[in-house]
């Protein structure tokens, strides 16, 4: 019935389930054309009437998701930062080992492999503290952090998340 109502009124909708973590759904709205409500945007973000672009910061973006992870570099690279990509924290937690020239890391939370996002950005954060990390979710925070039992604190970024969003 919503899958239906959101169709009929130009909507998209985003079912996403996983076992042991619960559900999340994603509801698509068409962007208004009388400007922008910035109203649900965090604090950091919501005063921001243009998008601020980078200085060439370098970025690491570890998204298991394919097209997640494109729109996010299409982002980031129009916002004028240097970006490099990992498919996960297992295979690419190496990465930052031989190269620690990143000013960023935005990792999703919940990806393939056994490392998730909280570890990696926690293991980044010891071994290179002036590297910020963002995680971003599909899920609720108080969800992810029950589950995750993380010791740290990190922003979390929720999907699908604006661009503006993105600007340090």
């Amino acid at each position: 019935m919503i899958y239906d109502f959101a169709r009929q009124s130009g909507w998209h909708i985003k079912l996403y389930s996983e076992a042991g973590h619960g559900m999340s759904i994603g509801l698509y709205l068409p962007a208004l054309s009388n400007g922008p409500d910035l109203d649900h945007l965090p604090p950091t973000a919501r005063n921001r009437t243009t998008l601020e672009m980078g200085k060439g910061e370098h970025i690491l973006v570890v998204e298991d998701k394919p097209n997640v992870r494109q729109i996010s570099v299409e982002r980031l690279l129009a916002l004028n930062y240097r970006v490099s990509v990992a498919e996960d924290g297992d295979t690419d937690y190496h990465i930052p080992k031989r190269n620690s020239a990143y000013d960023v890391v935005l990792s999703d939370i919940v990806m393939l492999g056994t490392m998730n996002g909280f570890e990696l950005a926690t293991r980044i954060r010891s071994k290179f503290p002036k590297v910020k990390a963002m995680l971003t979710s599909d899920y609720a925070s108080d969800v992810i952090i029950e589950k995750m039992h993380m010791s740290e604190q990190f922003e979390v970024l929720h999907k699908p998340y604006l661009q503006r969003e993105l600007a340090w």
